[in-house]
């Protein structure tokens, strides 16, 4: 008895415990030559071997693997439990899973056997007896593998109960009431439409629990989700109105707050502050608003430039009063609060500048030269080089720039500001000016205030990386459409941009665990770091493996396809008509034939040949016209 009792409660554990990805479950990690996945504990230790070609979290105890391009279930232990057989799965919500084989989409329980049969093009499990489903249609492509995942409903769905196979009339638009992580999905968000101009609450008997009203849903979080309709309020996890309907604007609720908005335009909203239980304690006059958590244990507003923390309805102001020293340099520098400004004195408490500054570049630059958002908040200063300070409002982008000393005094005398000053970096810094009515120019300093480059019509801009890997300040200089690195006096670095480009070139011939695109004479294949075979050199381009498979032309199909680790290949996942071992969002790939599948292979072959040197650039990504009017190749390029 008691042995059947631990089961259940153990069955329990995986069923409530593991509904998020729970940290006492290993989570997916992938690696080696064959880009195989496993998974590990949270000190990055292997418990679950490297032997699946894909691999999802844990959801309700489960995770999906792909095992030879068919996916199936493991439990914690990486026991499989699900036979690998299926095109595409979705994650498990609570005891059903949308699953793909052949060419149809239903939905399988915890054994892997459909309870809705696979003759949709989507089935996604609602509560435990129902599914928002597409039918197939011939005259349309088939599912997409890669839509199964994930919790976003996009499309317009018919809702399907499963017990006497009731088909919902007409299409709906859905939203998730509770997202399916979080378990207990007994209520749909649901317009009656597929247009999804109006929402309601439908229980999974597909019966109206709230008649469609709103006009904008969102799901629940905190317990309450925020709904629209002329104005903003929110519902409880009933469908009940707990936040009445009057406000002009609402965000979700997290820690037991929302924020509230004013009638003004989205970029000039003002914010305030509700609670769960419906007091308003900030009313939306103030510039911006947070809730306990993301700035401490309690909310507070920005009004003027100044935090103030809320406290049994009074407002506190945040950080120190008026007249002390929120940072300063043993050399003599201080920096003074003075409102929402500053006033930066010498040892003496003589200013620096006539008036006073509304941002001083606090923070210590890291060997990049990139700043921690934990420097910013703690107000450190880099003493070992002349500091940025800025006056007039930065939100207007109305501001004047320069430098005071680590003793307090200005480091151009008489003062000289820009329009933009970067930090030091390596005993230099960029400098931008205003133009004037000229031409914006760029120039860089050294820590006395001289130009080591004049001022020029040439951007100038630091790099960080590079600078490392030199062990010398290193910048970018881009004139017309092209870039070259010169150092801090504006002296090509010639050397350095070699160096650069042959590591550039070696990436777009390396692959993961120090494996290689080899070649013989036109042709490609992979090896080994040691020289062995993993794929001969039989093939007009090929891609890197990743997730247990590399791609190749099959020149008889006019298809690309897989192959496996075996170096042959194979069936599944399906032979696909173009592939790109990268995308760019807005942007198309570089055209070289007219042929989707020939300009596949050609824009690879592209950058293999960049990686023999046999071409100057990789393959260029050409923007759409719309979102995007550049046109650019990817540095670095990986196969």
């Amino acid at each position: 008895m008691r042995s059947r009792v631990q089961t259940i409660l153990t069955l329990l554990t995986v069923l409530t415990g593991s509904i998020a990805q729970s940290a006492d479950l290993p989570k997916p990690a992938c690696g080696g030559v064959f880009g195989l996945c496993g998974y590990v504990d949270p000190d990055g230790d292997t418990q679950i071997p490297y032997k699946f070609e894909k691999a999802r979290a844990f959801r309700y105890g489960l995770a999906a693997v792909r095992v030879e391009g068919l996916w199936g279930f493991i439990d914690p232990s990486g026991k499989i439990v699900v036979l690998p057989q299926f095109k595409a799965v979705g994650d498990f919500q609570e005891a059903r899973a949308e699953a793909a084989i052949g060419e149809g989409v239903g939905v399988i329980d915890r054994k892997g056997q459909y309870v809705i049969p696979p003759r949709f093009d989507r089935a996604i499990p609602f509560a435990r007896d129902a599914a928002l489903v597409v039918e197939r249609d011939d005259s349309t492509e088939p599912w997409a593998a890669q839509r199964l995942h994930g919790d976003f409903l996009f499309d317009s769905f018919r809702f399907y109960r499963h017990r006497d196979g009731r088909l919902s009339e007409g299409s709906h638009k859905f939203q998730w009431f509770r997202r399916p992580a979080d378990g207990n999905a007994s209520l749909i968000w649901a317009s009656p439409t597929a247009s999804g101009s109006v929402y309601g609450l439908m229980d999974a008997q597909g019966a109206w629990v709230v008649e469609p009203r709103f006009r904008h849903v969102q799901a629940l979080h905190d317990g309450l989700a925020v709904v629209r309709d002329t104005k903003w309020g929110a519902v409880n996890e009933e469908g009940h109105i707990a936040i009445p309907l009057q406000h002009e604007w609402l965000s979700y609720f997290e820690n037991g707050y929302a924020v509230i908005g004013g009638p003004e335009p989205y970029q000039s909203r003002k914010s305030g502050l509700i609670r769960s239980d419906g007091t308003v304690v900030a009313e939306p006059i103030y510039d911006k608003a947070d809730r306990p958590g993301e700035s401490g244990g309690l909310p507070r507003v920005k009004r003027d430039g100044l935090w103030y923390w809320i406290e049994n309805g009074e407002l506190i102001p945040d950080g120190a009063p008026d007249g002390s020293v929120v940072a300063s340099c043993p050399q003599g520098l201080k920096v003074v609060r003075q409102g929402a400004s500053f006033i930066v004195t010498d040892i003496e408490g003589n200013p620096a500048l006539p008036e006073p500054v509304g941002h001083v570049a606090f923070g210590v630059a890291n060997d990049n030269g990139a700043i921690s958002g934990a420097a910013l908040s703690s107000h450190d200063l880099d003493c070992q080089a002349p500091i940025v300070v800025v006056l007039g409002d930065v939100n207007e982008r109305n501001t004047r720039s320069t430098y005071v000393r680590p003793n307090g005094r200005l480091l151009f005398e008489p003062s000289r500001f820009f329009k933009s000053a970067n930090r030091f970096h390596m005993g230099h810094a960029v400098v931008q000016t205003d133009g004037l009515g000229e031409q914006e120019k760029w120039g860089i300093i050294d820590v006395n205030g001289q130009f080591t480059l004049a001022l020029g019509i040439n951007r100038v801009r630091p790099n960080g990386r590079i600078s490392k890997i030199a062990g010398a300040p290193v910048f970018a200089l881009e004139r017309d459409d092209s870039m070259s690195l010169i150092n801090e006096y504006g002296l090509p670095l010639t050397d350095v941009e070699s160096a650069i480009e042959d590591k550039q070139r070696k990436s777009a011939l390396s692959c993961l665990g120090g494996s290689t695109i080899i070649h013989e004479g036109d042709r490609f294949g992979i090896a080994r770091e040691n020289g062995e075979i993993l794929v001969p050199a039989i093939h007009r381009a090929i891609s890197c493996y990743r997730n247990g498979v590399a791609w190749a032309p099959k020149e008889d199909a006019g298809k690309w396809c897989p192959i496996g680790p075996n170096g042959r290949f194979r069936s599944v996942p399906a032979c696909i008509q173009a592939f790109y071992p990268m995308r760019v969002s807005h942007h198309y790939p570089e055209q070289f034939a007219d042929d989707p599948f020939e300009n596949s292979v050609l824009w690879l072959r592209a950058g293999l040949r960049y990686g023999l040197g046999l071409r100057e650039t990789p393959p260029r990504w050409i923007g759409d016209g719309v979102q995007s009017r550049a046109s650019y190749s990817v540095f670095p390029f990986f196969p």
